[in-house]
């Protein structure tokens, strides 16, 4: 099995796409995607990463009460709160939960690996999620593990936002250019795709 991530500008260029195609969503057209991860993720023929499958997706009429009654997704992506919502009465927003599925799906397109792919059942995947600290040993670079931590935060209430990770060292690379999240190209050719997953079966 390979285990080696992608290349890191590479994925750099595609998460900022990804970012704008959150933004678009959360704040255009007040959607939240639910099922983001890599398989959901294609390349068309520019190299430009395009988020699809809004199967599951839910609209939000008040984007301030962005509250989501039911989980919908894939479990490994699975943010801390949607286990714990009839536990602890937690409230799950919308927008918080495909941040931390962006996340996991950042590390795996780092690492090549997820970050609990150690779980053994759904019930230890649940149990890793909710209660185990993740392990950022695979990200050697300190700006991508700082990130990673900010978008991975177990607690909703302290997990970065779309501004807060666009502004992030790593988003901005060397060039420290801040990606214009606002401007997103809607009209794009469907022809010449492939998912970005393929990538890390080569």
């Amino acid at each position: 099995m390979k285990t080696a991530g992608l290349n890191e500008n590479f994925v750099r260029e595609c998460f900022r796409d990804m970012l704008k195609a959150l933004y678009y969503c959360h704040k255009i057209i007040k959607v939240i995607h639910r099922d983001i991860k890599p398989d959901n993720i294609m390349i068309n023929h520019n190299n430009e990463a395009v988020l699809i499958d809004f199967g599951v997706s839910a609209l939000v009429e008040n984007q301030e009460d962005d509250e989501l009654k039911n989980n919908m997704g894939s479990y490994m992506f699975f943010a801390p709160e949607m286990f714990e919502r009839k536990i602890k009465g937690i409230k799950v927003r919308g927008e918080r939960t495909d941040i931390w599925a962006l996340g996991i799906t950042l590390y795996y397109l780092l690492c090549g690996r997820y970050p609990f792919e150690a779980a053994k059942s759904p019930l230890h995947l649940k149990e890793l999620i909710t209660e185990h600290e993740i392990s950022y040993s695979l990200i050697k670079k300190e700006p991508a593990r700082d990130l990673l931590k900010r978008m991975l935060q177990k607690d909703p209430d302290k997990r970065a936002t779309i501004d807060e990770i666009r502004e992030s060292e790593w988003v901005l690379g060397k060039e420290k250019e801040v990606i214009e999240v606002d401007k997103v190209e809607t009209d794009i050719k469907k022809d010449s795709f492939g998912n970005i997953q393929r990538l890390l079966k080569a």
